[in-house]
């Protein structure tokens, strides 16, 4: 076996989380990529980079990357504060991510994460100037480890 598909256990643990998922409609958090509908506020959990601490690739750190998005203008409520209110949501799960054990039909590992960027503003205009989306990021290095 091999290692688990880690962007997948942190999209899990986040949905598992009462407070976030309070913040955000119907589960929307999405692995690698937006939803083709935005038109609700959502979140995108990436991989930014990974390291391998080992020859074998048994212990790595992967840097993941959340993002919280939501169309501008987004009614019922402002955009920048929704996903302010979404990205801390996620930030403070992620935070508390310490010596987390998923398993998939990958495999399985153990990881902690360690918050390397809080939150900043991002926007997407990839849509055109009418859609654009705005929202928060944060960074997290997780230290993972095949088990």
């Amino acid at each position: 076996m091999g290692a688990p598909h880690i962007l997948s256990g942190i999209r899990s643990l986040l949905l598992a989380d009462s407070d976030f998922t309070t913040l955000l409609p119907t589960g929307r958090c999405f692995v690698r990529k937006s939803p083709p509908d935005v038109t609700a506020p959502f979140v995108v959990v990436q991989l930014a980079g990974n390291v391998p601490l080992d020859d074998r690739a048994w212990v790595t750190l992967p840097l993941i990357q959340v993002n919280a998005w939501c169309i501008d203008p987004y009614t019922p409520a402002d955009p920048d504060l929704v996903t302010w209110d979404l990205i801390n949501a996620a930030l403070k799960v992620i935070a508390n991510a310490h010596y987390v054990t998923f398993t998939d039909s990958r495999g399985s590992a153990t990881y902690r994460a360690r918050i390397t960027d809080t939150p900043q503003p991002a926007e997407d205009t990839s849509r055109g100037d009418g859609a654009p989306l705005q929202g928060y990021l944060f960074r997290a290095e997780l230290t993972l480890q095949s088990t």
